[in-house]
C-alpha cells in the first residue's frame, strides 16, 4: 500500500513540475510577445535566446530547428563580418583626418592591429557565398503552434534587429567619409537574403531605404538588378523613391527601362524576367503586345534572329486584332530575312499584305517582300515590286535600297542617265543611309564618263 501511494506522489509531482514548467514557458512566451509589440527589442532578444535554447535542448532531432539554428549562425557571420570590414574603414578614415595635420601627435585609434589590415570581400560575392543558406523555405514543423509562433517571431526579430544594425552603422561611416559611398551594398546583403523567400515582404524593411541617401538609391537599385539578380528589390526601390519624392509611378515604363539597362549589360535573363513580370500584372492587350515585342527585339539585338522571329509569330497568332499586328508581323519578316529565310517570307507574306491592320506597314513589308524575289531569283516580279515602291513611298526610307538596286541593275545594262537620276534621288532624299553612301561612289565614278 505504502509503495503504491509512493508511485502515486511521484507521478503528481511529476504531472506538477510539468505543469509548472509549462506554465513558466507560457508565461514567457506571452512576456516575449509584450516585449516585441513595445519595441523592447534588446529584452525581447534576450528573452528569446533563453527559449530558444530550451526548445533546442527540448527537440534535439528536430531538423526544421536546427535549419532555423544554422540560418541565424550564418546572418550573424555575416554581421560580424561586415562589422570588422567597418571597424577597418572607419579606423583608416579617421587616421586620415588627422594625418592631414602633422602637428597633432595622437595616438592609433584602437589597439587591434589586425583589424586595421582586414579586408572586405565584396558585397554580391558574400550575399552569394551564402544565398544556399536562405534559398530553401523555412518550414517549422513537430512543434506546438505556441511554439511555432514563438520561433517565427524570433527569427524575424533577431534578422531585423541585425539589419538595422548594419545600416546604421555603414550610414555612420558614410556620413564621415563619403568616398565610402559604396558599403550601401552592404546594408543589403542580410536583407536579400533574408527576403529571399517572401519576395513581396520589402514593404516591413522600408527603413533600408530611408537610410540611403535619395541620390544613391539608384546604386543602389543597379546592384540589386544587375550584380545579385533581384529585380523584385529593385522595382520596390524605384517604387519608394518615385513616392517619396511626390512622383507618379508606372510599372511598365520602369520595366521598359531597367530591362534595357539589363540588356545592354549583356543580363538578357534579367531583362525578359522584368518583361514577363510586367506582362502577368497587365490586361491592356496592346502593351502586352509591346513588351512581348520587346523580348523578341532584345532577342534580334543579341544575334539570336530565329528566336526574335519565332516570338513574334507567337505574339501574333495570340493577339492577331491587335493595334501592333502589322509591326509585329513586319518585324517577323525582317528577323527571316537576317537569317536569309527567303523562301519562308513569300510562303506567308501576301496574307499579310492583304490584311487591313498591316497598310500601316506596307511600305516595309513590300520592301521585305523584294528582298526575298531578288534573293530567290525573281526578278521580273523584284522589279514590279520596286517600281511599286518607288512610286507610291518616295519619301520612304525602306525604299533607299531599291533605288541602289535599280541604279546599279540600269548601270549594268549601260543606262547611265536613269542610273544617274535614280542615285540622285537616293542620295537628296535619304542621305544618311548605307545606300546614300554607295550611291555617293557610284556617282563620282560616273562622273569620270
Amino acid at each position: 500500500m505504502i509503495i503504491i501511494v509512493l508511485i502515486l506522489i511521484s507521478i503528481y509531482s511529476g504531472q506538477s513540475t510539468y505543469c509548472n514548467t509549462q506554465v513558466e514557458q507560457e508565461s514567457l512566451y506571452l512576456e516575449f510577445e509584450k516585449l516585441v509589440q513595445t519595441r523592447q527589442n534588446s529584452k525581447a532578444i534576450e528573452t528569446g535566446h533563453g527559449l530558444f535554447e530550451r526548445l533546442v535542448s527540448k527537440y534535439p532531432e528536430n531538423a526544421s530547428l536546427h535549419d532555423l539554428q544554422r540560418r541565424l549562425k550564418v546572418a550573424q557571420d555575416i554581421v560580424e563580418l561586415i562589422s570588422k570590414g567597418l571597424k577597418s574603414r572607419q579606423k583608416k578614415s579617421i587616421e586620415d583626418i588627422i594625418g592631414l595635420d602633422k602637428r597633432l601627435d595622437l595616438p592609433s585609434v584602437g589597439t587591434n592591429e589586425e583589424v586595421h589590415g582586414y579586408l572586405l570581400v565584396p558585397a554580391e560575392q558574400l550575399y552569394w557565398t551564402h544565398l544556399e543558406s536562405f534559398s530553401h523555405e523555412l518550414n517549422i514543423q513537430g512543434v506546438s503552434a505556441t511554439e511555432s509562433i514563438f520561433l517565427w517571431g524570433y527569427y524575424c526579430l533577431r534578422m531585423q534587429s541585425w539589419i538595422k544594425e548594419v545600416a546604421i552603422n555603414i550610414t555612420r561611416v558614410i556620413v564621415t567619409n563619403p568616398d565610402s559611398s559604396d558599403l550601401s551594398y552592404y546594408s543589403f546583403v542580410l536583407p536579400l537574403l533574408y527576403i529571399c523567400e517572401e519576395e513581396s515582404g520589402w514593404k516591413k524593411l522600408e527603413f533600408l531605404f530611408a537610410l540611403v541617401d535619395s541620390g544613391n538609391l539608384d546604386t543602389i537599385s543597379d546592384f540589386c538588378l544587375l550584380r545579385v539578380d533581384r529585380p523584385s528589390v529593385a522595382f520596390a526601390i524605384a517604387k519608394y523613391k518615385a513616392i517619396s519624392q511626390g512622383k507618379s509611378f508606372s510599372s511598365v515604363d520602369w520595366a521598359l527601362a531597367e530591362s534595357t539597362k539589363c540588356f545592354e549589360n549583356h543580363r538578357m535573363n534579367i531583362a525578359e524576367k522584368i518583361l514577363n513580370a510586367a506582362i502577368d500584372a497587365l490586361s491592356d492587350k496592346d502593351k502586352i503586345v509591346e513588351m512581348r515585342l520587346k523580348i523578341a527585339e532584345y532577342y534580334g539585338k543579341s544575334g539570336d534572329n530565329l528566336a526574335a522571329a519565332k516570338r513574334c509569330k507567337q505574339i501574333a497568332g495570340d493577339f492577331p486584332d491587335s493595334l501592333l499586328y502589322g509591326k509585329v508581323m513586319s518585324s517577323y519578316f525582317a528577323y527571316l530575312a537576317r537569317q536569309l529565310k527567303a523562301e519562308e517570307i513569300l510562303a506567308e507574306i501576301d496574307s499579310v499584305l492583304e490584311s487591313p491592320s498591316c497598310q500601316r506597314y506596307l511600305s516595309q513589308l513590300l520592301y521585305l517582300k523584294w528582298w526575298a524575289l531578288r534573293k530567290t531569283n525573281q526578278q521580273v516580279l523584284a522589279k514590279k515590286i520596286g517600281e511599286q515602291l518607288i512610286e507610291d513611298h518616295e519619301r520612304d526610307p525602306h525604299i533607299a535600297p531599291v533605288l541602289l538596286a535599280h541604279a546599279t541593275d540600269a548601270l549594268s545594262n549601260q543606262q547611265y542617265e536613269k542610273c544617274r537620276q535614280l542615285l540622285v534621288h537616293l542620295t537628296k532624299n535619304f542621305p544618311k543611309t548605307n545606300s546614300a553612301k554607295q550611291a555617293q561612289e557610284i556617282l563620282v565614278r560616273l562622273g569620270r564618263k
